[in-house]
């Protein structure tokens, strides 16, 4: 099980097949689904084994982009943090989105905040990674202020670009430039 980083209290992994039934129940939350636009809901353990695939799949081909985060002190699973290409049409040269949940019973916590600061250090070894991006719903204010204070800048508000995802139809949008990051500007 490849471990990509470790914080004072995560453990940023690799998903292994194991972790799906915690997975499911832990996405199988109303409160936790309902602000992850192309979740399916109710999501069941098939939804859990299809998306594995897709996974794994990437993750042989070197190119991992979804992390399991694991809580150090009870070796838990509590949510999970993606790194992928952006798949909406004319992509900034060298981006990457980011996308992240977390179980209820870990919000509030600043537990997401350490994952993505952790993901964002990833993210800019990689030399070609230019600038992160990330989108949440309009009333998502807690993820909103995740990416505040990991260094994301507010670009603004934008259709959403696929209507029949759950959620409004419109989203705010972020982005991390590598110049901002390298300036200290990102993660605190």
């Amino acid at each position: 099980m490849p471990l990509y980083a470790e914080t004072e209290r995560l453990i940023v992994r690799s998903l292994e097949k194991t972790d799906l039934p915690q997975i499911v129940e832990l996405i199988g939350d109303w409160d936790v689904a309902r602000w992850l636009s192309s979740v399916p809901y109710p999501y069941s353990l098939k939804h859990a084994e299809e998306f594995f695939e897709r996974m794994t799949e990437a993750m042989q081909i070197g190119k991992p982009e979804y992390f399991l985060l694991e809580h150090k002190k009870d070796r838990l699973q509590m949510g999970a943090i993606g790194l992928h290409p952006p798949r909406e049409p004319d992509p900034l040269p060298g981006e990457m989105v980011v996308g992240y949940w977390l179980g209820k019973d870990y919000w509030q916590q600043g537990l997401m905040s350490e994952a993505l600061r952790s993901v964002i250090t990833l993210a800019f070894q990689c030399a070609e990674v230019m600038v992160l991006t990330a989108a949440t719903d309009l009333a998502n204010d807690a993820s909103q202020n995740v990416l505040r204070k990991a260094g994301f800048t507010y670009g603004g508000i934008s259709p959403r670009q696929d209507p029949s995802l759950r959620g409004t139809a419109e989203v705010t949008r972020w982005q991390l430039t590598r110049g901002a990051y390298e300036k200290g500007i990102s993660p605190s």
